[in-house]
């Protein structure tokens, strides 16, 4: 498993944990003492946080070094992982915080005492000596400053008390006011910046992290615990108990709402402190994705939102994130999470859910309350027509996706609802129509009749807005199409990169499968005979899995049918003939949409069928056949 996998994997853990009603009340209490550390390579709070959290919502770490920091320092210690602070250090290091109390910061906020002790079984992250990487810093509440990052010296011992003088005396990496994604306060939220590890380590090492804010004399002090083996970000040390990737916009599939057999009875009542809209994300035989949006329409944050609605055909909540999710009879009400729960002005957060049951039609009203104010509640957007009988793509297709839809929603004609056509350059002859007659699943698909000749461009993208999922991107479509990939470079499909502000293309060339880099026209593979090879053709007449993972780091990886094709990948180790014009251009995109159609450059018609389509933050497989 990649390292920007593990990454995203700390959010299903977090929203397992939605009813920790402790955690809510902690982080409430003292927001301002909430600010950041490490996730990328994780500082010990941060991966004992991720090994404690479980289904029950109690912190119980399975970890025998996490463990026994919890038994010194108590849970609190996790619920406030990103805490570890000092708010006189003013930047300062080594005379200020005394050794042996490096990892806990010497902290006065909260007891971090536990994180001190002398063990080699704290969770490690897996890191190659002198290899380029994207560091991730969480960004709970945003400040400017600078992040120092230091590692210790070769034959460190971690079973000895950990002293500055276990450290190089220089940082081996700084930077100042680095981007960051998602929004401060969530769990997401996290600054980068992408730099070099240090060369000739090997072994077990610390890399000590230190972020002197230049606004205050607040610093905040971590120990990420790493081995140079030659790994590529890989957390081991951690528990087992993982439900799935999940953001704010790639739902867990294991914090189940509770249900109640009980008679309905009405949701709470409204309130003017926010908005709350409905919308369903995608279908599928006996089942649906929602969604529902809770928005601050006014200047002022509004905090401990909730919100509620009922029912008119049965439905019956499964499984839900990014809230707590009860049930009873018709009535369903959603309470913020502990990391979600204040909405600054004009700002909003979504919660999500699985249910049982046809599509609501029309959408139920939704009621919100936030700061004990009332309003009316508030009228959702129309929601698509209940899904067909017949038999349409399982739940376990959609697991792991931020989106994922059949086009059972979809009526004859041009496409609506969740999707819209978009002629991303310039418009065209081509067409984009609902089609019944060729499908993968359930009774449609969407048909691109695809014309050649430049700007004959024409595609179908979804409505939801997808930038927010974040760095690392996983995709899924089922593709089918009627002539063979030709000479000329064509494409089928394009991701818009918000980097530069141009489209990552996948298509074909030379008969084969290709990717294509429209800000410096690079290709992958490398359009020689050997590099050709190493690639693909897309079958005809018949429906083919795509998939593709595109990582902010610039990696990039596809798969064709569930196998991966090696002549479509990029791993940061050039190869001859794949991807050494590729990677001659340091590229880190951040990919902010997903678009289906034709895209032809001189000669080359087709017609092509797409269908089944799933977008999230980590893999999220072909379905069963």
């Amino acid at each position: 498993m990649n390292r920007r996998l593990h990454r995203r994997r700390r959010l299903a853990l977090w929203l397992v944990a939605a009813t920790v009603g402790a955690g809510t009340v902690v982080i409430a209490a003292d927001p301002a003492a909430a600010h950041g550390a490490m996730m990328v390579p994780g500082s010990r709070t941060y991966l004992c946080w991720k090994d404690g959290l479980n289904a029950t919502g109690a912190i119980q770490p399975k970890n025998p070094a996490c463990a026994a920091a919890v038994g010194q320092s108590g849970p609190n210690s996790l619920y406030n992982w990103f805490a570890v602070l000092r708010s006189d250090g003013a930047g300062r290091t080594a005379g200020f915080i005394p050794d042996g109390k490096l990892c806990s910061g010497g902290a006065t906020v909260y007891d971090f005492a536990g994180f001190d002790l002398n063990r080699s079984d704290w969770p490690v992250t897996h890191l190659t000596s002198g290899s380029t990487m994207e560091f991730d810093y969480s960004n709970w509440a945003a400040h400017p400053g600078t992040f120092s990052l230091y590692v210790t010296k070769d034959g460190f011992d971690p079973t000895r008390p950990f002293a500055w003088s276990d450290l190089e005396s220089t940082p081996f990496l700084q930077k100042t006011n680095p981007p960051q994604v998602g929004s401060p306060g969530t769990n997401d939220g996290h600054y980068y910046w992408t730099g070099a590890l240090p060369a000739g380590k090997s072994g077990r090492h610390i890399i000590y992290s230190v972020w002197s804010r230049s606004d205050s004399t607040e610093t905040f002090y971590g120990c990420s615990d790493v081995v140079f083996d030659g790994g590529h970000g890989e957390v081991t040390g951690v528990g087992t108990t993982d439900p799935g990737p999940s953001t704010s916009a790639s739902p867990s599939r294991s914090a189940s709402a509770s249900a109640s057999p009980s008679s309905s009875g009405p949701p709470p009542a409204g309130n003017a402190g926010c908005t709350a809209t409905f919308q369903v994300t995608g279908n599928w035989q006996g089942g649906f994705q929602a969604e529902v949006k809770v928005a601050n329409p006014g200047t002022a944050p509004v905090t401990g939102w909730r919100v509620g609605w009922n029912w008119s055909g049965g439905q019956q909540v499964s499984q839900g994130w990014n809230s707590v999710l009860t049930q009873s009879g018709t009535a369903v009400t959603a309470v913020n999470a502990a990391w979600n729960g204040t909405v600054p002005g004009g700002g909003s957060t979504t919660l999500g859910f699985l249910a049982n049951g046809a599509v609501p039609s029309p959408a139920p009203q939704v009621t919100c309350t936030a700061n004990g104010q009332t309003t009316p509640p508030t009228s959702s957007p129309p929601t698509s027509p209940s899904a067909s009988t017949s038999s349409g793509p399982p739940p376990a297709g959609c697991t792991g996706a931020a989106f994922c839809d059949g086009f059972e929603s979809q009526t004859s004609g041009p496409v609506a609802g969740a999707w819209t056509v978009s002629n991303a350059n310039c418009s065209g002859t081509g067409t984009a129509t609902v089609d019944s007659s060729v499908v993968h699943s359930g009774t449609r698909s969407v048909r691109i009749d695809g014309k050649a000749g430049y700007c004959n461009h024409v595609y179908v993208k979804p409505t939801k807005d997808l930038s927010g999922l974040g760095s690392v991107w996983y995709g899924r479509l089922y593709v089918r199409h009627s002539t063979a990939l030709p000479d000329a470079h064509v494409a089928f499909a394009a991701l818009k990169d918000t980097t530069d502000g141009k489209d990552l293309r996948l298509g074909g060339q030379n008969s084969a499968l290709q990717w294509n880099r429209e800000s410096d026209d690079a290709t992958l593979p490398a359009q020689s005979p050997a590099g050709v090879a190493q690639s693909r053709p897309l079958p005809t007449g018949q429906w083919n899995c795509v998939e593709f993972m595109v990582d902010g780091r610039g990696l990039l990886s596809t798969w064709l049918n569930g196998t991966a094709v090696p002549g479509l990948q990029v791993d940061g180790v050039p190869t001859a003939d794949i991807d050494q014009q590729w990677s001659a251009k340091a590229w880190q995109p951040r990919v902010a949409d997903l678009r289906l159609g034709w895209e032809s450059y001189g000669v080359g018609d087709d017609t092509l069928w797409f269908d089944d389509v799933a977008v999230g933050a980590s893999r999220i497989g072909c379905l069963s056949a």
